[in-house]
């Protein structure tokens, strides 16, 4: 759960914190992770004092921010159950003015660890967001390959690399000095040079006279002694101009995977032997995989089992000045040792998608969930689940296949009941609609309770569908929701809750349980 939750929370903390979770961890929490809208992507739930009165913060997540879409009087919402659950952020911090303004957690609450509660299907989560700072920046960056040095500071920076530079010593060795000439980690640097590259011939450095060139170019070059001006110049001079990476030349110079690090023992060995390394073939399966699309979210996780991190990118394309935000043609594309897996959804349009990386099949290694919603406002979903263990690309669900299924029948009976029956399982449920109004009753029923008509109500496809730990065993299985509607779509008779498992045996996600659910009415 604490990797569903980091993930929930990108864009509200920092890229390099991190969420960690403790069942016995009391402390008061500062927010509150939970859906209110039920539309499968939770909400942040916070409190704030403004002029002397406590208030109610909501944040939703768009495009990987946190915007504030509602504030509201603590004392006439008492039924959001807030009370004195959370810490109340400083007076100052935010104010109702703010609506629409992005927050993020750093803004809201400062740098230090942040204790939160989830609420994620009626399951309490006790967690942390632990975030990066000047004792700690070390030793967790460095097991990052998702370093942000544009916004360290120059000590935090110093720190770093007096932790990944080797002894003097070994740097001034002659085959260290030979492995460093052929600057195999050097950014492109010129349009020249990329087409270099793209043509499959090794990038030279470029001659320059510069005195920025000069102490780029040095084999003495001492990291310590650079000021921040110093290293933010040599910074400018190594990355090419914006709209130069944007050519397909450059894109596919960059899917070459040029600048990847040295990563193994036997590379070293060729590289200090003097043998110049060649570029890597492009991936067949896709060719300037980000070209022509736009990516809708980004996260890390290792969905190949090969023990290092890949690159999991959400794309799709988006109508320019389209106000409705409906995005097109959607597709994963997965960045793993210099190769790029891409798949395209076989119906992959719709509006907030929303991606999630997660162990679910048991197995250790992540696959990639995917929800589409048919609206702006919330309906169907369309999901897909991928798995690209030892980078073969296999669909594990399908909620076209799903809908086909799950499929079941409502009935009108005598005296106010309808029947829900599911194909999968095989249960039967029986409504009591008999508190209903009495001229929706009289539609269907005459005076003694008897049906008019033979009337038949709908189980809708799926509406929902989230990871869940249903054992609270540290394994997810999924929760999928069904509509029960009646005479119309806006008569909502409950809903059917299926929760899956993934079954070696049948290689699929199997149901194990299965609830229907009504509303209540108020006393």
């Amino acid at each position: 759960m604490k990797y569903y939750l980091d993930n929930v929370l990108k864009g509200f903390k920092c890229h390099t914190a991190y969420v960690e979770l403790d069942g016995k961890m009391r402390q008061t929490p500062n927010f509150v992770v939970v859906d209110i809208d039920q539309d499968a992507m939770p909400e942040l739930l916070f409190t704030y004092m403004y002029k002397g009165d406590k208030y109610i913060g909501i944040l939703k997540r768009r495009d990987m921010k946190w915007y504030l879409v509602n504030t509201m009087p603590e004392g006439e919402y008492k039924s959001i159950g807030l009370g004195n659950l959370v810490n109340t952020v400083e007076e100052g911090k935010v104010t109702p003015k703010d609506i629409g303004k992005a927050i993020s957690l750093e803004e809201l609450l400062g740098h230090n660890t942040q204790p939160f509660v989830g609420f994620i299907n009626d399951v309490a989560y006790h967690g942390v967001v632990i975030q990066p700072t000047a004792t700690n920046i070390g030793s967790n960056q460095l097991a990052s390959d998702d370093i942000d040095l544009i916004n360290l500071t120059l000590q935090q920076f110093q720190s770093i690399a007096n932790k990944k530079l080797p002894p003097v010593e070994k740097v001034n060795t002659p085959t260290a000095q030979q492995a460093l000439g052929q600057n195999l980690v050097t950014p492109i640097m010129n349009v020249e040079e990329t087409d270099v590259v793209v043509n499959g011939a090794v990038p030279k450095h470029p001659s320059s006279n510069s005195s920025i060139d000069n102490m780029f170019n040095s084999d003495d070059i001492d990291l310590n002694k650079l000021t921040l001006q110093e290293f933010q110049d040599i910074e400018k001079q190594k990355l090419p101009p914006v709209e130069n990476v944007k050519t397909p030349a450059a894109q596919q110079a960059l899917g070459q995977n040029l600048v990847t690090p040295i990563m193994n023992e036997q590379e070293t060995d060729a590289v200090v032997n003097g043998a110049v390394p060649q570029p890597l073939t492009p991936n067949p399966i896709i060719d300037n995989e980000l070209e022509d699309k736009e990516v809708i979210n980004f996260t890390q996780a290792d969905v190949t089992g090969d023990g290092m991190l890949d690159s999991i990118y959400l794309v799709g394309k988006r109508k320019v000045g389209d106000p409705t935000r409906y995005i097109e043609n959607m597709g994963l594309r997965v960045k793993t040792r210099g190769k790029t897996l891409a798949v395209d959804f076989p119906y992959g349009n719709g509006y907030s998608p929303i991606l999630f990386v997660g162990d679910l099949t048991t197995d250790g290694i992540p696959e990639v969930l995917v929800n589409i919603f048919s609206n702006a406002t919330g309906g169907y979903i369309t999901s897909y689940i991928y798995s690209f263990q030892n980078e073969v690309i296999q669909l594990l669900f399908d909620s076209k296949v799903f809908n086909e299924q799950y499929t079941g029948k409502v009935t009108f009976l005598n005296n106010y009941r309808a029947r829900v029956t599911t194909d999968r399982p095989p249960w039967q449920y029986t409504i009591d609609i008999s508190d209903r109004d009495s001229s929706y009753l009289s539609t269907i029923y005459d005076e003694n309770g008897n049906l008019r008509r033979a009337t038949e109500g709908t189980l809708l496809g799926l509406t929902s569908l989230n990871p869940i730990d249903y054992d609270v065993n540290g394994e997810f299985n999924l929760a999928s929701v069904q509509r029960v509607i009646g005479i119309s779509n806006l008569d909502t008779l409950g809903l059917v809750e299926t929760y899956l498992a993934w079954r070696n045996a049948t290689n699929r996600f199997e149901p194990f349980m299965q609830y229907l659910s009504v509303l209540g009415n108020s006393l």
